[in-house]
């Protein structure tokens, strides 16, 4: 039988992408809590593709971490946008 190529089936009703997105950083974070950026990075590449990521790949996630921290500003921010209200 061939290799399927459509998309697996939700794992629960209404799951959504960004739940999803959620309960992967959320394991990711558990399991490197103490470890620094480098090692999350290199945990979600092997979690997620089964490989390190390259080291361009490991250098780019480092940065993406690091600047959503600072867009984050305490949650004051949300996809780089203010929220409003926000201080």
């Amino acid at each position: 039988m061939a290799a399927s190529t459509s998309a697996p089936a939700s794992s629960g009703a209404g799951a959504t992408a960004a739940s999803r997105a959620a309960a992967f950083a959320a394991r990711v974070e558990k399991l490197s809590r103490t470890d620094g950026d480098a090692h999350r990075v290199e945990l979600a590449y092997r979690i997620a593709l089964s490989r390190p990521p390259t080291a361009t790949e490991r250098r780019l996630g480092i940065a993406a971490l690091q600047q959503l921290r600072r867009d984050w500003n305490g949650g004051n921010y949300f996809l780089g946008e203010k929220l409003p209200g926000g201080s």
